[in-house]
């Protein structure tokens, strides 16, 4: 595998992670909100990990 591609590969594979950090981050401050401050920050979360399943796809695709 070329090494710049390699280095694509792993650039979106770290951002996978990060993405969960910031959804796991998110989840923890939205638990100490009061139900109806909750919501938009449950999306936010919501697309975050959304966010993170499409690297980690785009990645396993472009490994094989």
């Amino acid at each position: 595998m070329d090494k710049r591609f390699e280095e694509l590969l792993t650039f979106i594979e770290e951002d996978s992670k990060r993405w969960d950090d910031a959804a796991n981050h998110c989840d923890m401050i939205a638990s100490q909100l009061a139900p109806e401050h909750r919501a938009s920050l449950e999306l936010q979360c919501a697309v975050y990990r959304e966010r993170a399943k499409m690297h980690r796809d785009l990645a396993a695709r472009m490994r094989v």
